[in-house]
């Protein structure tokens, strides 16, 4: 009886202490001053290092021909893939920062083509046809070389739609928009500014 009456004691203390001393620490943490505490910085930024604003889907029909003296080979492929379109966020800066109104410019680099990517599971070949003297080639080489090349080359037709400006339009205007509610998130009116741009 006496070690329960002890603990009930030690209870109440600890309860009463904690009433008092609780809430002004809740408040302190609640309340944090405002001004540069809570101001965005160029880490927090950075530290999402390359922000991934679209991924665009490719599909295209391919022809590819392998030539001699003779005859070739001729591969008609449909390619599919697609790319992603990337802001760089590691080059970004903030510039016109102000504290008092919350408002600053983030300047960025323009979004980069990454990832490049022939999906061979959707890409198909479905033409390969032997002409000229090279149909009577017992050996099957010439047609594996012209499928090879054909893949090559619809890898190299990713990167070249990758460089398509329309799209490259539309990752700077889904980066502004994901970058706004970043910001707006924390109370900030950041706007954007693109380094290629004036």
């Amino acid at each position: 009886m006496f070690k329960t009456l002890i603990r009930s004691l030690l209870l109440i203390t600890l309860g009463a202490a904690g009433a008092v001393l609780l809430p002004p620490l809740l408040r302190s943490r609640v309340q944090a001053p405002a001004g540069d505490a809570d101001r965005p910085t160029i880490e927090s930024v950075r530290a999402l290092s390359a922000l991934v604003t679209l991924t665009v889907d490719v599909a295209d029909v391919q022809l590819t021909d392998l030539q001699g003296w003779t005859g070739g080979v001729q591969v008609a492929l449909l390619v599919k893939g697609q790319y992603q379109l990337a802001t760089d966020l590691n080059e970004s800066r903030f510039e016109q920062v102000d504290t008092e109104k919350r408002t600053a410019v983030l300047v960025l680099a323009p979004p980069q083509a990454s990832s490049p990517r022939l999906d061979h599971d959707r890409t198909k070949l479905f033409a390969v046809s032997v002409y000229g003297l090279w149909e009577l080639v017992p050996s099957d080489e010439a047609q594996v070389s012209a499928i090879n090349r054909a893949l090559q080359a619809a890898q190299a037709s990713l990167v070249d739609a990758a460089k398509d400006g329309t799209q490259v339009e539309r990752a700077r205007l889904q980066t502004e928009l994901v970058m706004g509610s970043f910001f707006r998130a924390i109370e900030w009116d950041v706007a954007i500014r693109w380094s290629d741009r004036s």
